[in-house]
């Protein structure tokens, strides 16, 4: 008897072992409608990501889908935050802009930040440092 329900435990282990490599690998799938719909939100930040009003609220509620699968669904697909994928958006075209001379304040507006602070604090975030002193080592 003491042999069985040794064979019992271990094959109970076994099978729980198996159930978690089950879960972990149901939770690293994404379907195909799945992808379809990511790549469909990334178009539209693509064509969206200089409005300032652009967040995973207006998305989620331009593409049907609640703000907390949305984040999920776009970190599971892309591997990214939804809000540092916008933001690595603004930042290389922030940067084209700047590299253009223009001034800090219309880019921030022409990247879609709502503020010339809160753009400066973004880029410091991205590039490290000011915008001003990055272009101008640039420049040298």
């Amino acid at each position: 008897m003491n042999r069985f329900n040794g064979l019992k435990r271990s094959y109970q282990k076994n099978r729980r072992y198996e159930l978690h490599e089950l879960s972990i690998q149901d939770e690293d799938y994404i379907s195909l409608q799945n992808l379809v719909i990511i790549e469909k939100v990334k178009e539209y930040i693509k064509e969206n990501y200089r409005d300032p009003q652009l967040s995973l609220t207006s998305v989620g509620e331009e593409f049907c889908i609640t703000e907390v699968y949305l984040s999920k669904l776009f970190k599971k697909a892309t591997g990214e935050n939804f809000s540092k994928y916008i933001e690595g958006m603004r930042m290389k075209y922030a940067k084209e802009l700047m590299d253009q001379n223009n001034k800090v304040a219309d880019v921030a507006d022409m990247a879609g930040y709502n503020s010339p602070q809160v753009f400066r604090r973004a880029w410091k975030r991205y590039y490290g440092g000011t915008p001003s002193e990055n272009i101008t080592c640039l420049n040298r």
